[in-house]
Formats: structure tokens, C-alpha cells, sequence
């Protein structure tokens, strides 16, 4: 069990932690990391995609909202 290995768990566990868990936990619990990852930045580009999406319909004026729903 190399150091690169542990270094994303190492994140979220102590040394001491990390080494009572035997190999295929640590690659399980690396997998899961890499998920989470991954998850994380597509919904960031998910997220920015859909305020650019947003930002770009034609949006009404105040005055033309306020007729409408009055």
C-alpha cells in the first residue's frame, strides 16, 4: 500500500484508519471518492450550463408582470 494510494483517503481518514482497512476496502473507498469527484463537477458544469441557459430567455419587462397579474 503505496502513499499515492492512501492520499485521497487520507482526506477523510487517519493513518490509523486507513491501515486496518484491507486492500480492496481502500480501493472501494478510493472508487467512491472518485465518484463524489467526479459528481461534483458535473453538477457545477450542470449548474452553469442552466444559469447560462436561464440568463439567455427573453425575460419580461416589470411593468408588462405587474399588467399581467393584476
Amino acid at each position: 500500500m503505496g502513499n499515492e494510494k492512501t492520499s485521497e483517503i487520507s482526506e477523510y481518514m487517519t493513518e490509523s484508519e486507513i491501515s486496518k482497512l484491507d486492500e480492496h476496502m481502500q480501493t472501494v473507498i478510493r472508487d467512491m471518492l472518485q465518484e463524489i469527484h467526479d459528481l461534483r463537477a458535473e453538477n457545477s458544469r450542470l449548474r452553469k450550463a442552466l444559469l447560462r441557459a436561464s440568463s439567455q430567455q427573453p425575460k419580461m419587462s416589470s411593468k408588462l408582470r405587474d399588467a399581467l397579474y393584476e
